[in-house]
């Protein structure tokens, strides 16, 4: 086998990082209205936990707004929700999100 050689840990060396083959999916940062909820940032946190173990949640009770940055789409995002009695639909035009409550779901 030219150019390769056995890496000392067992695998192949090839001028590549052992994890250069692998895609990580990609974060995205989506903003939901939320119609009916009990805007419980942890518990929202907590449920979306599920389909990505980083997610991060930003929620602003007051105006019904819930940030969310993780590696799922907005289509899982919303049926978790639904799942746990919360609609929600996606903002049109993302606003800010100042003095929200934000989780990470770590603590839950």
């Amino acid at each position: 086998m030219t150019g390769v050689k056995p890496d000392p840990g067992g695998g192949l060396h090839h001028g590549l990082p052992a994890d250069a083959g692998t895609i990580l999916p990609e974060e995205s940062d989506m903003q939901f209205e939320l119609s009916t909820c009990h805007h419980d940032t942890t518990q929202l946190a907590a449920a979306l936990h599920a389909l990505d173990p980083n997610v991060r949640v930003v929620l602003d009770a007051a105006h019904g707004h819930l940030e969310v940055i993780s590696t799922a789409t907005a289509v899982q995002v919303q049926d978790v929700l639904r799942d746990i009695g919360c609609a929600a639909q996606p903002l049109e035009q993302d606003v800010h999100i100042s003095g929200g409550s934000t989780c990470c779901g770590q603590c839950s």
